[in-house]
């Protein structure tokens, strides 16, 4: 008997060190503020812009027999880059700072997302109207 008291003593302090360990280990890893902070709107702007690339690129847009091949998309990128005053890492930074705060990196998805819609109407209205316009000249554009 007098074993198995210990063995359950042992158990018991045992138990509460590996809870004290694992809670100890699951500390809230606070990320600190960069030091070139984008605002919430410049943020939506950076995110529209590479989100516009993306899919210019997804579009073929940076193909072999393209303008944009010629200037090539690392340019567009550093144009950005240059624009805003931010590099690859401080646009991570940034990044890993306001997804701390989920709240407030959804409205800036959101308003990026809000800005793309806003574009892509834009272009759609372009659109048609050199279609129409072309129409009224008796060409047509090849569907």
């Amino acid at each position: 008997m007098p074993f198995s008291k210990f063995h359950l003593k042992f158990a018991r302090v045992l138990a509460l060190v590996v809870l004290t360990a694992a809670a100890a280990g699951c500390r809230y890893h606070y990320i600190e503020k960069p030091e070139r902070l984008l605002s919430p709107d410049e943020m939506a702007d950076v995110i529209c812009q590479l989100a516009y690339l993306k899919v210019l690129d997804e579009q073929g847009a940076f193909e072999l027999d393209s303008t944009f091949s010629r200037i090539g998309k690392k340019a567009f990128i550093e144009k950005l880059y240059r624009d805003y005053g931010i590099n690859k890492e401080i646009l991570e930074q940034n990044s890993e700072y306001y997804s701390e705060n989920n709240r407030e990196y959804v409205k800036i998805y959101t308003e990026a997302i809000n800005r793309l819609n806003k574009l892509a109407g834009e272009e759609e209205k372009k659109e048609k109207d050199y279609k129409k316009a072309l129409e009224s000249t008796g060409w047509a554009l090849p569907e």
